[in-house]
């Protein structure tokens, strides 16, 4: 169980750029903005300039009210979910999709699937059905 911040002050908005990974971003931008909190784009990439790329087209169509007053962290060196998992700290929430959490990717190993085993920080799981 983990423990609820007195304040929270960020909020980790994890994207590959996909289009349910945008309907996770907009739920936890609003989350983010409603608590107070700072919402961060967060993506795992290859290299730096893939993830700034990809965090660049996210916030340019994300369709929130303020897309400027996202932060940015590109996560690299390690598979996504591990990468998720090991920044978690700098979070007090990580939002993140459901994609592949059931059917034949589940049996695969989905990220949303490893992140919510192995995550240690608040983690809101977004239905992105």
């Amino acid at each position: 169980m983990h423990k609820v911040p007195k304040r929270w002050t960020t909020v980790g908005l994890a994207t590959d750029g996909s289009p349910s990974s945008l309907r996770a971003v907009r739920r936890g931008y609003d989350l983010a903005i409603t608590l107070g909190a700072r919402p961060f784009l967060v993506t795992a990439a290859k290299t730096e300039a893939d993830g700034a790329a990809t965090l660049l087209t996210v916030q340019g169509t994300a369709d929130v009210e303020d897309p400027e007053y996202f932060g940015t962290d590109v996560l690299t060196g390690v598979p996504a979910a591990e990468a998720l998992c090991n920044a978690a700290w700098k979070y007090d929430l990580l939002v993140i999709g459901n994609r592949g959490m059931s059917g034949p990717a589940r049996l695969l190993g989905s990220v949303a699937n490893k992140v919510t085993h192995d995550i240690d920080t608040n983690l809101l799981l977004v239905d992105t059905a």
